[in-house]
């Protein structure tokens, strides 16, 4: 018998593997991201020839990532509203993804948005005056997980205060 392997669900395959003979089983070894097949040919003493091929194997070692549009704003005195983008880099796709804020840029953080599925945006409006930073967590059809932080969002919306001496 021999084998060959698809990266691309079957859509291509590589070079046959050179000739296994005897009744033995052995072992194919899959290790880089891709939606595999397997192929196997098999040969009997009489010459008939037999091609199988596998079901789907899902390989994603990629971590997940996400963007913020804008990723930062310097002082304002207007809300602030920002689109997070989670990112596929590997073929599993995203499966789901949160995010919480803090105010004080990092020093504390509020409660974790509800879970958002799939691989779509949100966007959210800082509207009090503090120092904003987002926390995003992306997790892949694969289980992988990565938190991915934005840069500072900063609104003032306290007026001046002063005072004039004659």
């Amino acid at each position: 018998w021999r084998y060959r392997t698809s990266s691309d669900n079957g859509g291509t395959y590589g070079a046959w593997s050179t000739y296994t003979a005897g009744d033995t089983t052995g072992n194919i070894t899959l290790s880089s991201d891709g939606t595999w097949k397997v192929q196997a040919e098999v040969t009997d003493n009489a010459g008939n020839v037999l091609i199988v091929t596998s079901g789907t194997y899902y390989i994603d070692m990629i971590l997940p990532d996400a963007s913020f549009n804008p990723n930062s704003k310097a002082w304002t005195n207007q809300d602030i509203s920002v689109t997070i983008d989670p990112i596929k880099t590997g073929p599993s796709g995203i499966k789901e993804w949160k995010y919480r804020t803090s105010s004080n840029k990092g020093t504390s953080w509020g409660a974790w948005s509800s879970v958002i599925v799939g691989d779509v945006t949100n966007t959210i409006t800082f509207s009090a005056t503090g120092e904003y930073i987002i926390e995003a967590e992306v997790t892949t059809n694969a289980g992988l997980k990565k938190a991915i932080k934005s840069g500072v969002y900063q609104i003032d919306k306290v007026n001046p205060t002063g005072n004039l001496t004659a």
